[in-house]
Protein backbone atom coordinates (compact mmCIF):
# COMPACT_ATOMS: atom_id res chain seq x y z
CA UNK A 1 0.00 0.00 0.00
CA UNK A 2 1.38 3.49 -0.98
CA UNK A 3 2.05 5.71 1.90
CA UNK A 4 0.69 9.17 1.15
CA UNK A 5 2.43 12.55 1.78
CA UNK A 6 1.72 14.76 4.40
CA UNK A 7 2.85 18.24 4.21
CA UNK A 8 2.58 20.73 7.43
CA UNK A 9 2.61 24.61 6.84
CA UNK A 10 2.72 27.42 9.51
CA UNK A 11 2.25 30.89 8.79
CA UNK A 12 4.09 33.55 11.69
CA UNK A 13 4.18 37.08 12.36
CA UNK A 14 5.48 38.03 15.82
CA UNK A 15 4.67 35.10 17.38
CA UNK A 16 7.77 34.18 19.24
CA UNK A 17 5.68 33.41 22.64
CA UNK A 18 3.65 30.87 20.99
CA UNK A 19 6.11 29.17 18.40
CA UNK A 20 8.24 26.65 20.34
CA UNK A 21 5.04 24.95 21.04
CA UNK A 22 3.36 25.42 17.81
CA UNK A 23 6.71 23.58 16.15
CA UNK A 24 7.02 21.04 18.91
CA UNK A 25 3.12 20.15 18.82
CA UNK A 26 3.51 19.64 14.98
CA UNK A 27 6.79 17.22 15.18
CA UNK A 28 5.41 15.31 17.87
CA UNK A 29 2.41 13.79 16.40
CA UNK A 30 1.77 10.05 16.05
CA UNK A 31 1.93 10.75 12.16
CA UNK A 32 4.77 12.84 11.86
CA UNK A 33 4.76 15.07 8.78
CA UNK A 34 6.87 14.35 5.72
CA UNK A 35 7.78 17.98 5.15
CA UNK A 36 6.92 20.86 7.30
CA UNK A 37 7.06 24.48 6.21
CA UNK A 38 7.26 27.74 8.40
CA UNK A 39 6.94 31.07 6.77
CA UNK A 40 7.98 34.11 8.59
CA UNK A 41 6.10 37.28 6.92
CA UNK A 42 8.89 39.64 8.16
CA UNK A 43 8.92 39.19 12.05
CA UNK A 44 10.69 42.14 13.74
CA UNK A 45 10.23 39.93 16.60
CA UNK A 46 13.01 36.91 17.19
CA UNK A 47 10.77 34.54 15.49
CA UNK A 48 12.98 33.46 13.04
CA UNK A 49 15.73 32.58 15.44
CA UNK A 50 13.41 30.33 16.93
CA UNK A 51 12.66 28.88 13.55
CA UNK A 52 16.01 28.37 12.27
CA UNK A 53 16.88 26.20 15.96
CA UNK A 54 14.00 23.44 15.44
CA UNK A 55 14.93 23.86 11.68
CA UNK A 56 18.53 22.44 12.34
CA UNK A 57 16.83 20.47 14.85
CA UNK A 58 14.31 18.84 12.47
CA UNK A 59 15.55 18.04 8.88
CA UNK A 60 12.12 18.06 8.01
CA UNK A 61 11.48 21.70 8.43
CA UNK A 62 11.83 23.92 5.64
CA UNK A 63 11.98 27.53 6.44
CA UNK A 64 10.94 30.71 3.83
CA UNK A 65 11.51 34.13 4.93
CA UNK A 66 10.00 37.42 3.84
CA UNK A 67 11.87 40.78 3.98
CA UNK A 68 8.77 42.56 4.27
Amino acid sequence: MKRHTLTVATPNYNHSKYLSQAIEAVVSQTRPPDEYLILDDGSSDNSFEIIEHYAKKYPIIRVFKNKT
